[in-house]
């Protein structure tokens, strides 16, 4: 990329690349303002994580986070967005943006890691990460991403919201997850996972004018979702394209009587099951 041509190196790093943990000044109450900016820098090969912010808000612009290693039990996360070790109440909400001349690839782990209460937005590529492209958790954490926004080839999902965090898909792609072979604790068989995009436990989530494609399992799987005011699954798909995978769309949990239809349905194109898989949780 012509525009990348970075000014900075931040590469074979053992316990990370570039980190913000704890801030000492007082938390920014608007946080459009970012504690860090990274702009074209090359973060390559460090281990654990690229950056890690712990309570900080950060723009990312034309840089590159990849090649994040770990041992084994390591994270080996691209970016981290994570609360303080002692979060108050009164904190801020986190502002974390990665521009769409970034890339996040072939990271260990995921690409990011959202477990604070914050608002990511994403349009950058993310592609190869080990173990999802994007995962974010708790009530407070919000992921977006929007038209640039390219997740390919990230091994079990490309992305993951659970524990009551939201999700809000505009324009993105989601394509070729590659298959993780999970062995459920319960024993059993292992199980193929390879899905675009995954709404969990309680988790709620948004996805218009998105392309979502050669998924091996599900392109879009919503398990006990948060629930809306008449107890339906809280997971919205608007003239989206959903295609070359098993299943398009896979329901799980309980719930009230779906009602898919019109323009309300995702355009499945493909699929070797035609329509919308509704799975008992039992």
């Amino acid at each position: 990329d012509p525009l990348f041509l970075p000014t900075s190196q931040i590469s074979g790093n053992q316990g990370g690349g570039v980190a913000i943990i704890d801030p000492l000044f007082a938390p920014k109450s608007d946080a459009a303002t970012a504690d860090l900016t990274v702009t074209a820098t090359d973060i390559s090969a460090n281990g654990k994580y690229g950056i890690a912010l712990y309570g900080a808000s950060a723009s990312i612009v034309r840089s590159a986070i990849r090649a994040t290693k770990g041992n084994q039990g390591d994270a080996a996360d691209g970016l981290i967005v994570a609360p303080r070790q002692k979060p108050a109440a009164t904190d801020p909400v986190l502002a974390v943006k990665v521009d769409a001349g970034s890339v996040l690839t072939g990271n260990g782990r995921a690409g990011v890691l959202v477990t604070a209460a914050a608002v990511v937005d994403v349009a950058a590529e993310i592609s190869l990460c080990g173990r999802g492209g994007v995962w974010a958790q708790g009530e407070k954490a919000t992921v977006r991403l929007s038209k640039a926004a390219h997740l390919a080839q990230n091994t079990m999902v490309g992305v993951a919201v659970t524990g009551g965090a939201t999700l809000d898909v505009t324009g993105a792609r989601v394509s070729e997850t590659k298959v993780h072979a999970y062995m459920p604790p319960a024993g059993g068989g292992p199980v193929d996972l390879a899905d675009g995009i995954g709404i969990f436990g309680k988790a709620r989530g948004t996805i218009r004018d998105a392309v979502i494609r050669d998924n091996p399992r599900a392109g879009v799987i919503g398990r006990d979702c948060a629930t809306d005011a008449v107890g339906l699954p809280d997971l919205k798909i608007e003239n989206t394209q959903i295609s070359g995978s098993k299943y398009g769309v896979v329901i799980s949990g309980k719930y009230g009587q779906a009602n898919v239809a019109g323009s309300a349905a995702p355009k499945d194109k493909g699929n070797s099951y035609d329509g919308v898989a509704k799975e008992s949780s039992e």
